[in-house]
């Protein structure tokens, strides 16, 4: 399962809609739409993963 950096969709990337490789890794999207709003704004969907996966988990109630 990869997840959608649009709508944060968790998709199976053998059924993706799309996918698209940009500065060498590969992007998967659930619909045209999501892959179209990547195109229009990609270093920030981008910058957002990388934050995301930065962030320390959530654990006993700590947010």
């Amino acid at each position: 399962m990869v997840t959608d950096l649009v709508c944060k969709m968790e998709i199976d990337e053998t059924k993706a809609f799309s996918s698209l490789t940009f500065d060498g890794e590969k992007y998967f999207f659930c619909s045209e739409g999501c892959c179209a709003e990547f195109m229009r704004h990609p270093n920030e969907y981008r910058r957002r993963k990388m934050s995301d996966e930065s962030d320390p988990p959530y654990e006993n109630g700590n947010v």
